[in-house]
């Protein structure tokens, strides 16, 4: 019997997210209104996900898998050893994982302010990390 985890609110999510990134990466133009309009949306999908974070399925829910570096450790001592225990939702790991994702990504909205012009309007990878690390400007 099939168990499904991720609620359709979730996939949906997670699916828009990186349909969305991969449009603004690869397919427009970073100075058209289409890669604007992109990054909004990705604006209100992230705003509907932090309310479903809050109000939605078990598993939806962020205080469904906080950080525990004890289960984590446990989970890291776990797979040394080759033994395997199925996580509904996030494993230990996962979560530990998330939260140091969503912390990191506190920078994102630096690519609002950012422009081109540290790689000469470029479309490599290097644009694309040059774009979402620089520094804010001091006020």
């Amino acid at each position: 019997m099939k168990v499904y985890v991720w609620d359709l609110a979730v996939r949906m999510f997670h699916w828009a997210l990186v349909a969305a990134f991969a449009a603004n990466a690869f397919y427009t133009n970073p100075e058209a209104r289409a890669h604007r309009w992109v990054g909004y949306g990705v604006a209100g999908l992230i705003a509907l996900r932090l309310i479903w974070g809050l109000v939605g399925s078990r598993h939806a829910r962020f205080a469904d898998f906080p950080p525990s570096i004890s289960g984590s450790m446990g989970q890291m001592a776990e797979m040394t050893t080759g033994r395997r225990h199925v996580h509904a939702g996030h494993s230990p790991l996962g979560a530990l994982k998330r939260f140091q994702l969503l912390l990191n990504r506190q920078g994102f909205p630096r690519g609002l302010v950012c422009d081109s012009s540290c790689s000469g309007g470029s479309r490599d990878a290097q644009t694309l990390v040059c774009r979402y690390s620089r520094p804010l400007p001091e006020a």
